[in-house]
């Protein structure tokens, strides 16, 4: 088995999780959502299938209110930016 990073040219393995929004995903939107900067898809397979897959979105979590982290008296404002992430 390995995992591969999902590219414009990639062949896709026979691939049905049972969910048709997953299954259209993979097959219809995984490359137009890479081309999109919108998310990057990585593929595990095995020698003759596609056994699973993950996206990782390009989004970070925004907060009305900024989460706050005391440090030795300073308030430091703390954001989760998913971006870096990656």
């Amino acid at each position: 088995m390995k995992i591969v990073r999902l590219t414009q040219d990639h062949i896709f393995k026979p691939f049905d999780c049972g969910e048709a929004d997953l299954n259209d995903f993979l097959l219809q939107d995984a490359k137009q959502y890479l081309k999109g900067l919108l998310a990057v898809t990585y593929i595990v397979e095995d020698e003759n299938s596609t056994v699973a897959f993950f996206s990782l979105s390009n989004d970070r979590i925004s907060l009305a209110k900024p989460l706050r982290k005391e440090n030795e008296g300073d308030t430091i404002p703390m954001y989760y930016d998913l971006t870096q992430l990656i």
